[in-house]
């Protein structure tokens, strides 16, 4: 399988294409990671599954998946792009068994549109389309281990497709979830064999131990998932991983927060360990190399940040409060529903690149979120770089649209071309005059110094247009 080779404590796994992945959280990964360094060779006709595309809002996302429906097989039209796995569409992965160089054998994936919850800190429960879950963890280990989706909601994409006891999840997955939240979903046995075969093979301790049975424990039924008392002759009480909503809310304080807090502190810890020994002189808070090694390929589409800001302006009727250039409503916390929209903005923007542990690190960040803001900016640059396959820019769509075409074996976006998901434009006259300003280039300077996240998103977009 993948290749480990050790240069004193400098370590670096092979993917199957040769190319250096620098999962060990050390110097060596957060130099790659860097502006300094190439962005990682993902190669072509790639066939891991699942195949995620991350729909950030109002960046043209709509569209793409509809035409990621209509790349299927046997796509039937004028049923709906969003039903199409109802009539038969697929999409052809080649699975090689597992360990060989055999030919592989042709096994079907297919399109699931929205179906997994996000996942969100309890003192900021947004509201979602698909639909909230809480999880206070603030590392992705924790978020997969301490907050697994309940089991009714995992099974919702076509059935045999990536259920909870699959070997494999093999879909094409859209939403508006951020980077990395298939952890909640991806199936016991993936997650056990994705651990084995990176993290616990390259660092074995007692915290990759510690991981590999918890994995184990998220097996549907398997009651050791959580244990409560047992302590000076309490009664101990075994509970399963959640099956309902209903059980997700009544384990959470009991199950799901002293697990993920055990792990995110163990998974800290040893972070912090590896920079060490690897020259790291200040701790990096940045779990990319977790999203990078997991068995999934990502997609996304961006947008030039300023045009993303009018966009969500008008789109949420922020106009109506505010004037564009009121500066000091769109970057200041204030009583109206409106006030800060800018910051609220360009900070959700950096969530869908950096994940969903970065919102809960933002949000219990305090006042002041200078150091939070840096974090994720740094996460959501190595992101880019290393833990997305196709990243697109908005305004070369079919160069996108190509790319994922040429780089993913399975899919082919030359197919059904007229299948177009919903426009969600604004009136062009209504919003020339605020767009024409922020597109000033005097004037992005100005709203950058006044806004340190839309600073960071802008460099975190540029990485993109890379």
């Amino acid at each position: 399988d993948n290749e480990l080779s050790r240069n004193g404590k400098h370590t670096i796994m092979r993917d199957e294409l040769g190319n250096d992945v620098l999962w060990s959280w050390g110097r060596e990964y957060l130099e790659a990671a860097s502006h300094e360094k190439p962005i990682r060779k993902w190669g072509c006709n790639r066939m891991e599954t699942p195949l995620v595309f991350v729909h950030i809002g109002k960046c043209g996302g709509g569209s793409v998946r509809a035409r990621l429906a209509g790349g299927a097989l046997n796509y039937t039209k004028n049923i709906g792009w969003h039903k199409s796995p109802e009539y038969g569409a697929y999409y052809p992965v080649m699975m090689k068994p597992n360990g060989t160089e055999e030919v592989g054998v042709m096994e079907k994936a297919y399109f699931c549109n929205s179906k997994h919850s996000n996942f969100r800190s309890t003192t900021e429960r947004e509201l979602t389309f698909e639909g909230t879950a809480p999880c206070n963890s603030s590392t992705p280990l924790g978020h997969m281990i301490g907050c697994p989706e309940v089991l009714e909601k995992v099974n919702y994409c076509l059935p045999g497709a990536c259920e909870s006891t699959s070997s494999s999840c093999r879909i094409v997955y859209v939403g508006h979830n951020l980077i990395g939240n298939e952890v909640h979903y991806l199936p016991y046995q993936v997650t056990m064999d994705w651990w084995g075969k990176s993290w616990a093979q390259l660092y074995n301790n007692p915290f990759t131990s510690v991981v590999s049975s918890y994995l184990a424990n998220l097996k549907p039924g398997n009651a050791n998932y959580c244990i409560q008392g047992g302590v000076n002759g309490t009664h101990r009480i075994k509970f399963p991983r959640p099956v309902t909503k209903r059980d997700s809310r009544f384990q959470y304080d009991g199950c799901s927060v002293p697990i993920f807090n055990e792990i995110d502190s163990k998974a800290r810890q040893m972070a912090q360990n590896i920079q060490s020994d690897t020259g790291v002189s200040e701790y990096q808070e940045n779990w990319s190399p977790i999203y990078a090694s997991l068995p999934t390929q990502r997609i996304t589409m961006i947008r030039d940040p300023f045009d993303f800001l009018m966009s969500k302006y008008f789109w949420h009727d922020d106009h109506s409060h505010f004037h564009c250039d009121d500066l000091e409503n769109a970057t200041t916390p204030g009583e109206n529903s409106a006030s800060n929209w800018l910051n609220k903005y360009s900070i959700e923007y950096l969530a869908y690149l950096c994940g969903e542990d970065c919102t809960v690190r933002y949000d219990s960040a305090g006042h002041d979120k200078t150091s939070i803001i840096a974090q994720m900016k740094h996460q959501a640059k190595a992101n880019l770089r290393h833990s997305i396959t196709v990243v697109g820019l908005l305004n070369e769509t079919e160069l996108f649209y190509d790319m994922v075409t040429t780089r993913v074996g399975y899919i082919d976006l030359s197919l059904n071309r007229d299948v177009v998901g919903k426009r969600h434009a604004t009136n062009k006259e209504t919003t020339k005059e605020c767009k024409d300003l922020y597109r000033n280039n005097t004037f992005q300077v100005k709203i950058m110094e006044a806004s340190p996240a839309l600073k960071a998103l802008v460099e975190v977009y540029n990485v993109g247009v890379e």
